[in-house]
């Protein structure tokens, strides 16, 4: 894997474009019964699509997804519940609920 060393403003801008789309089709997705996995799921093929675009991966982008670079530039999720504990409610509502109950609160970064 080779990683460019000299950025440009166009660099940068596409950088920006590219968390630009996974935050807006994240939002557009976290409503009330929406699975979070799938959210996410769904953010990373946006990420993806935009690396492909950018020529900073090359390939097939299941199969990018399969060996998760993606995670390269993405290490994190895109959102997590807000409580007491930052995590205490993610599993639970997952387990109970099967999806994003309306009224949750959540923090994000893409």
């Amino acid at each position: 894997m080779s990683v460019k060393m000299s950025l440009t403003h166009s660099d940068w801008k596409s950088d920006l474009e590219s968390c630009d789309a996974t935050q807006e089709f994240s939002l557009g997705a976290m409503k009330a019964g929406a699975v979070m996995s799938e959210v996410e799921d769904g953010a990373r093929r946006v990420l993806v699509s935009h690396l492909l675009e950018m020529g900073l991966v090359k390939g097939n982008a299941d199969d990018i997804l399969h060996k998760k670079v993606d995670r390269v530039f993405m290490p994190h999720g895109i959102s997590h519940h807000l409580g007491l504990d930052v995590h205490d409610m993610s599993r639970w509502v997952i387990r109970c609920c099967g999806g994003i109950l309306a009224g949750s609160q959540a923090g994000f970064a893409p």
